[in-house]
């Protein structure tokens, strides 16, 4: 690959990264400024499940076909790729009423009304299938080393979510909770049909008892991580909202809208990163050296966090009511903890990177099993006091996190082929040497 198609990769994969944040972000600056508070918790609730259930997606059809079938012949991923479109879409229509009743719940215990929060739950249930479809479309466009087919997919999403909030603005539309989960949710049916023109897809039903068979041990492995992962992340923000209500859940999201920067310099910094370090092991650096890169790349973010923060806890009031709405004066308190919050998961993030890099990701999983309990306990008793509460127990919990990957990242390991530790480890035993690369990619076909 040359220089120049290299740099083209690389941007539009970090631009890819961002931009679908970016579309979020406008989403919440317009449902905050439009809603009162406890409506707002709702959206941002409903909008959060709707992340999860991406991401559950994800585990199941999006990385089995990209760590799969990234090395395999065009037309061998291809016919993957169909199947997996096939499989996901199949498996979002039956999880309709599912989703729909569980998102119902949320928002009852989270303190909405019955009919809301069936409007709610129909409302993200109907576009499930677009999300899904979104997100398995950017999938199929990085296993087959596509980025730019991802990016032009994000962006046709985030375009058209926010051409339509800018539409609904000006013919003078007040959306309800519901109506911001389908605008953002129904958006995405462009990236989608921009993703199948590109990528030559055309979506069908059925084979998602084969897909997931054909699957099952990776994607129990990817479920598993996912899974424990979102304790930390989005389930966190929910199981808070049922704790302490769509009102204190509503302050704790619009004291996090000005600090969305961060999740996008962090989203880049993984894209970039990943690859790197897996180039790095595969060259034969030691364990120390993309320690300290994960570390110092993670200090860089956790740095542009703190500084963010401090920033936006001074602006004058005037103009971040002007940006967020009413409420700012309350919320304005929390964003000092809710920056430390990012600052540790860009930490967190880096050196999850540099673990998997490591191909330690079992481990990872291992640990999260013990973290995952104590997460949920700090979050569910410090919810109880309120945001503020629900903040430091976030920022404690991924305390825990960050030292539980700093001891992985220091700790030594077993060389299986001489049942010895060490923390050096030969390169061969990692996701970036070609060998390991081709063993992967024969146990995946198996």
């Amino acid at each position: 690959m040359s220089q120049t198609k290299r740099w083209a990769s690389h941007t539009s994969g970090t631009l890819d990264a961002g931009v679908s944040s970016i579309g979020n972000f406008c989403i919440s600056i317009a449902a905050a400024r439009s809603l009162s508070l406890p409506a707002f918790g709702l959206v941002s609730i409903s909008l959060l499940t709707g992340i999860i259930l991406v991401g559950f997606s994800r585990a199941l059809y999006g990385d089995p076909l990209t760590l799969t079938y990234s090395a395999a012949s065009d037309d061998e991923r291809h016919l993957a790729a169909g199947k997996a479109i096939s499989a996901a879409l199949s498996g979002a229509l039956l999880f309709f009423p599912v989703l729909a009743l569980l998102l119902s719940v949320i928002v009852v215990v989270s303190g909405g009304d019955s009919s809301t929060a069936i409007w709610l739950g129909l409302s993200l249930a109907a576009v499930s299938p677009a999300l899904v479809a979104q997100e398995l479309l950017r999938a199929v466009a990085y296993s087959g080393g596509r980025p730019l087919t991802a990016f032009l997919n994000s962006l046709s999403w985030t375009v058209t979510l926010i051409a339509s909030l800018v539409a609904c603005h000006l013919a003078h539309v007040n959306l309800s909770e519901s109506g911001y989960v389908v605008v953002w949710g129904a958006s995405a049916l462009a990236g989608a049909a921009v993703g199948m023109i590109l990528n030559r897809a055309v979506p069908r039903l059925g084979g998602l008892k084969t897909w997931y068979a054909s699957h099952a041990q990776l994607s129990k492995k990817l479920l598993m991580d996912f899974a424990l992962t979102e304790v930390t992340a989005e389930g966190a923000f929910v199981v808070m909202s049922m704790v302490a209500g769509a009102t204190q859940a509503g302050l704790l999201r619009k004291a996090l809208v000005p600090l969305a920067p961060i999740g996008i310099l962090t989203s880049g910094i993984v894209v970039i990163t990943q690859p790197a370090l897996v180039r790095r092991v595969a060259a034969g650096n030691k364990v120390r050296e993309v320690r300290n890169l994960a570390y110092q790349l993670g200090a860089a973010a956790a740095g542009a966090a703190v500084m963010l923060g401090i920033v936006v806890a001074f602006l004058p009031e005037r103009l971040m009511r002007q940006i967020v709405g009413q409420d700012w004066a309350t919320a304005r308190p929390l964003v000092p903890l809710l920056a430390l919050y990012l600052g540790l998961g860009a930490v967190a993030a880096c050196q999850g990177v540099a673990l998997r890099a490591l191909d330690r990701l079992a481990e990872q999983v291992r640990l999260r099993l013990f973290l995952t309990p104590v997460t949920l306990m700090l979050v569910c008793v410090t919810a109880t006091a309120g945001a503020r509460g629900a903040a430091i127990g976030l920022c404690i919990s991924l305390i825990l996190v960050v030292a539980g990957w700093a001891w992985l990242l220091v700790r030594r390991r077993p060389l299986r082929s001489r049942g010895t530790w060490t923390n050096e480890e030969s390169s061969e035993s990692h996701p970036g040497n070609p060998a390991y690369q081709t063993r992967r990619h024969a146990a995946g076909r198996i």
